[in-house]
């Protein structure tokens, strides 16, 4: 390199690429936008720890949203340096790029993640099921307002390690999928609501490490009243943890359910895609509109240099189409 010469600049930036590339990799969180010929967009890190909001964790993971306003409400699982607990945290995205951190929001003393967070149309308040499988519960906790404070409310599930659960709504009937924690990712659970509406019917399908475990939520908001089955996004855990997303149908009518209701997945979202996210890609939060898919989602690997953290013009233009494409976050049937 010519340190003497009038590429000093250049060759100091090719050599801080260098560096960053040989770091250990890290789970970061990025945003997803339409893109061209309705392929979708992968932002650079939106969120990295070890840089601005989030210099003081060492995992950021497990990215939701919801949207009020003119704001999006960006929950996910933080892991603050010296510690191996997940709690979750908040970052708030403005209509002018800035991003404003919060938190920890919830912080129950048990390892917390996969902050599954969604509106209650009936009751116009907040909700969210964090995984607390560590207490083998599955709890709601619920606010007023997307920006808080959260209270747990009630336990729908007691005794069962269930690991990233989701919610999901078909005609008016509600049910709880997760994976069943501590074995080999190959469990699924159903949670099924009894007469007086509490979760208390378990049943278990042994699909197999390739889709067992939930990958996050998308949700179709292209019709107001969608009748088509219902899509799960999935962990692909066959070869390794966080080997990619998958998506797959839940052809459920609102009655019992039987294994062949779930449809073979098909891959969606691989760790390959940008050097930033080349390890790993566990979980994703995504909306189907009519512009495109809109949605957060994390990836592991190489940090990258501040200068190419996600610029907040592309935060500002998520911000606006996720605002203007508002969903209630239960993917629903019907």
């Amino acid at each position: 390199m010519n340190w003497k010469g009038k590429d000093w600049k250049r060759d100091l930036d090719v050599l801080a690429r260098r560096v960053t590339r040989r770091l250990p990799n890290i789970w970061s969180v990025g945003l997803v936008l339409p893109g061209t010929g309705g392929v979708p967009s992968f932002s650079q890190p939106l969120l990295q720890p070890g840089r601005d909001p989030i210099s003081h964790l060492s995992l950021a993971a497990d990215p939701f949203f919801i949207s009020s306003r003119d704001q999006v409400f960006l929950y996910f699982e933080g892991i603050e340096r010296g510690s191996s607990l997940g709690q979750i945290f908040l970052a708030v995205l403005n209509p002018d790029g800035k991003i404003h951190l919060e938190g920890p929001i919830i912080s129950p003393g048990v390892h917390c993640s996969f902050p599954f967070v969604f509106r209650d149309s009936q009751t116009l308040t907040y909700g969210m099921i964090p995984e607390t499988s560590e207490a083998g519960e599955v709890r709601l906790y619920t606010s007023s307002a997307p920006g808080g404070p959260w209270k747990l409310k009630e336990t729908l599930v007691s005794g069962h390690p269930f690991s990233d659960t989701v919610m999901v709504n078909c005609r008016g009937q509600r049910i709880l999928v997760s994976e069943i924690s501590g074995g080999s990712n190959d469990q699924r659970a159903i949670v099924s609501m009894d007469e007086s509406g509490r979760f208390s019917s378990v049943e278990v399908f042994k699909l197999g490490p390739g889709r067992s475990r939930m990958a996050g939520r998308i949700v179709d908001i292209r019709d107001d009243v969608n009748t088509n089955p219902i899509s799960l996004l999935t962990q692909d855990c066959s070869t390794t943890y966080g080997h990619s997303i998958r998506v797959e149908q839940l052809d459920w009518d609102g009655g019992p359910i039987d294994e062949s209701m779930f449809k073979e997945p098909l891959t969606l979202l691989e760790p390959n895609l940008c050097r930033w996210f080349r390890a790993k890609t566990h979980s994703a939060d995504l909306r189907l509109t009519e512009q495109g898919v809109v949605g957060v989602f994390d990836g592991k690997g190489p940090p990258v240099l501040a200068a190419e953290l996600c610029q907040k013009s592309t935060v500002a233009e998520f911000v606006e189409l996720a605002c203007t494409s508002s969903a209630d976050g239960i993917p629903t049937r019907g």
